[in-house]
């Protein structure tokens, strides 16, 4: 993985949200994501006919999507920002650095469904 400029910045600013109590860390650091992601993964069990057509969301991004909605109380507009603006979501849901085509990929199409 490339390392980029502002990767020490964005430790350092994990660093800080850890000490001032960053509930997702403590969600992160209880629960096994793997367990849940088996369930989750049924989902996309149906067999595809071709590969045309938009592929299958991670499925375990968006349930900790939906976990961040329902600790916060956002909207689905608003979970969408919110992963855009906030590096402690972005952090829970994995990303590594910023990346506003991966987010609006994953959530950009919440107000559709």
């Amino acid at each position: 993985m490339n390392q980029d400029i502002f990767d020490p910045l964005f430790q350092l600013q994990d660093n800080r949200l850890a000490k001032l109590g960053n509930p997702l860390i403590e969600i992160d650091k209880i629960v096994k994501w793997t367990d849940f992601k088996e369930h989750l993964d049924l989902v996309h069990v149906k067999t595809r006919k071709s590969n045309a057509g938009a592929k299958p969301k991670d499925v375990l991004m968006m349930f900790k999507g939906l976990i961040i909605q329902s600790l916060y109380g956002l909207s689905d507009d608003q979970l969408e920002f919110q992963i855009e603006d906030r590096r402690s979501f972005q952090s829970f849901l994995g990303y590594q650095n910023t990346n506003a085509h991966r987010i609006q990929k994953h959530f950009g199409h919440l107000e559709t469904h």
